[in-house]
């Protein structure tokens, strides 16, 4: 009976409010709702030494006339902790905190966090904080070294360790690069300042790995110098991987290109170009102003069911370096819907 009578009064509230007979029903109702109010949503700790504790209180205040749920705090990356209020009453104030470690970092530093909440109107507002961190050991110009283009060209790369507290001294060395590149290391002061100069080792291919330093600084244990080398011959072939076909069932099918050139600028020939013609077609056509081509690459629908993922090889020879393949990873992808 008092449900019957409570669905009955919600008919005629509803029906009187579609005419005018409680005009103000939608107004009190967004003014029951929470409203979520940071005035700094973004904080800057000027500079900190990287062993330095740190975290700051962002101030939350419900301005709205119900209570505000903070359902999480979604930080940006694993360095940043965060603890925060639950639950704010209407007009009153809680916090999101976060607490950044800041060990390792060097220079500038951007740390956000995402607060997802129930004001309908701002359901995820992100908070930051930002500033320079000093380390105790530095490392100049940056902790990753970058190797690129052909093996006979690339330049060696120097990498300067300067301590910006106490004296140190590097104990050992170990690296995880399986004699692709090399590395030596030299005092330039002793206990503050030392030199690593890193070589490519590599004819051909790409590679990533680090060489790990380690000290007689107990604050500062290691350093990790990280490598990643993307390593060319005469002749080189970009992308290493495509994928063509239709992505998704609202967009169309993409063909893709592929570019053979020569890194010495010198003229060559495509002699055999390798590929499974039930999946993809490819076209050949000279690059108009340097020696190279370009390859488009459509793939044939109609030999891919709908629903998979298809991968295939092309591999491309040329007259420039004799018995040398070069060879791309083709994805032929049919995500398109299913006839009928």
């Amino acid at each position: 009976m008092r449900s019957n009578l409570f669905k009955w009064f919600c008919r005629v509230l509803i029906g009187c409010a579609g005419i005018g007979c409680f005009p103000e029903v939608p107004v009190l109702w967004a003014q029951q709702t929470p409203t979520i109010m940071i005035a700094q949503t973004d904080y800057s700790f000027g500079e900190l030494s990287e062993t330095a504790p740190f975290s700051h209180a962002f101030i939350v205040k419900n301005g709205g006339k119900s209570t505000l749920n903070i359902r999480d705090v979604q930080p940006s990356c694993g360095c940043t902790i965060a603890r925060f209020d639950r639950a704010i009453p209407p007009g009153a104030e809680g916090k999101v905190t976060l607490e950044v470690n800041l060990k390792g970092f060097q220079g500038y530093v951007k740390k956000t966090a995402t607060v997802l909440s129930d004001d309908p109107a701002n359901p995820r507002l992100v908070v930051a904080v930002e500033g320079t961190v000093k380390p105790l050991i530095e490392v100049r110009p940056e902790k990753t070294v970058y190797f690129q283009g052909m093996a006979g060209e690339i330049a060696e790369k120097t990498i300067d360790l300067i301590t910006t507290s106490k004296p140190f001294h590097i104990r050992k060395m170990e690296d995880d690069l399986d004699k692709k590149a090399g590395y030596r290391l030299e005092t330039v002061e002793e206990g503050k300042h030392y030199r690593l100069t890193v070589s490519n080792k590599t004819l051909r291919g790409n590679y990533r790995g680090s060489i790990t330093l380690y000290t007689d600084f107990a604050e500062k244990p290691e350093l990790t110098i990280w490598v990643n080398a993307f390593i060319e011959g005469e002749i080189a072939i970009r992308p290493k991987v495509l994928v063509v076909g239709q992505l998704s069932p609202d967009q169309g099918v993409n063909s893709g290109k592929i570019l053979v050139i020569d890194n010495k600028k010198k003229a060559f020939k495509i002699v055999k170009c390798t590929y499974d013609k039930r999946y993809i077609n490819v076209t050949l056509t000279p690059l108009p102003n340097e020696p190279g081509f370009s390859l488009e690459v459509k793939p044939e629908m109609q030999n891919i069911p709908p629903g998979s993922r298809i991968r295939t090889l092309l591999t491309v020879e040329t007259d420039a370096v004799l018995e040398e393949k070069l060879e791309v990873q083709i994805q032929a992808i049919n995500l398109g819907a299913s006839p009928g």
